[in-house]
């Protein structure tokens, strides 16, 4: 990140190196914009500050590249810092040189990342959003019939995908206490049938970033995600299809808990269905 700055102002304007390298400037460096005459400035290097800062903010961005993304935890990733190292930490915050993201609000607590991660993420993100469009344009959207999870048998070791009618998505949930559902409609119809059980606190509910509606009855869950749980935080990171192959829980039962864990920011989603303990 590249840092053009005023004295005796409070903006400053941040650049990625990638952009600032189109302009001829050196990357991870600060300049002062300075005006020579009316209309005329010119960017001088801060070269002292570098040089004061340089080992420890290779130290600090050395770290980040190292540590694995639960130890870059808002709160855990200072603990590897010093004092001096902390300071200077909050300074690059300051400057957007490093910057604690949240994929969602829902998370209680922030990833620190630098702008060069988002900006992948976010490339990523959308190239998996397309990709997953080409494909539900390619072919009719394909409903697993939903059937009660039992850790002694994989239910998807005899389910086999079938087309449901629209609000026969919604019924799978009467009949085994949980669905994942991809039409907004039958969302709806179904959120209307289960509102006195919603307000509650009976049943559970959330829209995933893929647009699909995850709900599932709150005894089911809370018999559920303790396994779970234990199992990402002693396999951490682990994938869902990994997850429901081992302890033998239908996939859509597991996808569903970790949505809901994941709101609750007791974990992450690195990428799509890989999920990563945080706590």
């Amino acid at each position: 990140m590249v840092i053009i700055y005023k004295k005796g102002s409070n903006f400053q304007l941040s650049l990625l190196d990638s952009n600032a390298a189109k302009l001829g400037l050196k990357p991870q460096a600060e300049y002062e914009l300075i005006e020579i005459t009316k209309g005329v400035f010119a960017l001088v290097e801060r070269k002292s500050i570098d040089t004061k800062f340089k080992a420890i903010d290779e130290k600090i961005f050395s770290l980040l590249k190292r540590k694995k993304l639960a130890e870059r935890v808002e709160g855990k990733f200072e603990k590897f810092l010093n004092s001096a190292e902390l300071k200077r930490f909050q300074e690059l915050i300051k400057q957007g040189r490093i910057i604690p993201f949240k994929l969602s609000e829902k998370y209680k607590k922030a990833v620190y990342k630098t702008p060069e991660e988002i900006k992948e993420l976010e490339e990523k993100e959308r190239a998996e959003k397309v990709q997953t469009q080409k494909q539900q344009l390619a072919k009719p959207y394909l409903l697993q019939p939903m059937q009660r999870a039992s850790i002694a048998e994989p239910a998807s070791a005899h389910l086999k995908p079938v087309v449901l009618p629209r609000f026969d998505q919604a019924k799978q949930f009467e009949k085994h206490d949980y669905a994942i559902i991809k039409d907004e409609v039958a969302a709806k119809e179904l959120s209307s049938r289960l509102s006195s059980e919603i307000k509650r606190k009976e049943v559970l509910g959330l829209r995933t970033f893929d647009g699909e509606y995850c709900v599932i009855k709150k005894d089911l869950y809370d018999k559920y995600a303790p396994v779970i749980l234990k199992y990402i935080k002693d396999n951490s990171p682990i994938n869902a299809n990994r997850i429901a192959l081992d302890l033998r829980i239908d996939k859509s039962l597991v996808k569903i808990i970790c949505e809901l864990l994941r709101e609750k920011g007791e974990i992450l989603e690195r990428r799509r269905e890989l999920y990563e303990y945080v706590k």
